[in-house]
């Protein structure tokens, strides 16, 4: 039920158990992080267990924090303070190529050498979905475009290129309401030129983070 409702509506925060019976935590955020509505929620994990290890594995997974239990009142609105924070941009600002925020989580989840690995392995598969993309909008009504634009999404969800998953998001919409060829269009049209910019962000970063470890 939970699941159902963060696909098909958008919340600011949403607290993860991380011991659940059904699906733990980390799966259930993984799959969050997708596709839906709160694919870009501040998500926070909820554990009795919070060892570097198991931080390290709540941000990879696609949290962006962690509370432990028993969980006091200060912390809990510490949490939601930081959500709102979040949610102060303009209302018709278009989105960055990147949501530096959640690099900042990653870097400090993973490390920076595990950062770079994240984002070189990104940058290594996304040669390969593009080669997919473009074989799949060739074909006319492919029923494989859908399911490469939502691997599209989830994958620049997790590492955080904010404009690529809205619009991988936006063409897994239009072929799930039936219009692959609208969806291909937009692929044809928006891909290359929104990769071109997430990469070259992400080629920043990477050589930001490098600097600042070398530095220490």
């Amino acid at each position: 039920k939970g699941m159902e409702l963060a696909r098909a509506h958008h919340f600011d925060v949403i607290l993860m158990d991380i011991s659940m019976p059904l699906m733990d935590g980390l799966t259930a955020t993984s799959l969050i992080r997708m596709e839906g509505q709160s694919t870009q929620s501040r998500i926070v994990a909820v554990t009795a267990h919070s060892l570097p290890a198991d931080l390290a594995r709540f941000k990879e997974a696609g949290m962006d924090g962690c509370l432990t239990k028993p969980i006091t009142v200060r912390e809990l609105r510490a949490a939601l303070v930081a959500a709102q924070q979040e949610q102060h941009t303009s209302p018709g600002q278009s989105p960055g190529a990147l949501n530096m925020e959640r690099l900042d989580d990653l870097r400090e989840g993973l490390g920076a050498a595990g950062l770079a690995r994240m984002i070189a392995r990104y940058t290594s598969d996304f040669a390969d979905l593009r080669e997919r993309l473009r074989i799949a909008c060739a074909q006319e009504g492919s029923p494989d475009l859908m399911s490469v634009c939502h691997e599209g999404a989830g994958a620049s969800a997790m590492v955080g290129t904010v404009a690529l998953h809205k619009h991988f998001a936006e063409a897994e919409g239009l072929c799930r309401a039936g219009d692959t060829t609208a969806a291909a269009q937009l692929v044809s049209q928006k891909t290359d030129a929104l990769w071109a910019e997430a990469e070259a962000a992400l080629r920043a970063v990477t050589a930001t983070v490098v600097a600042k470890g070398a530095a220490r």
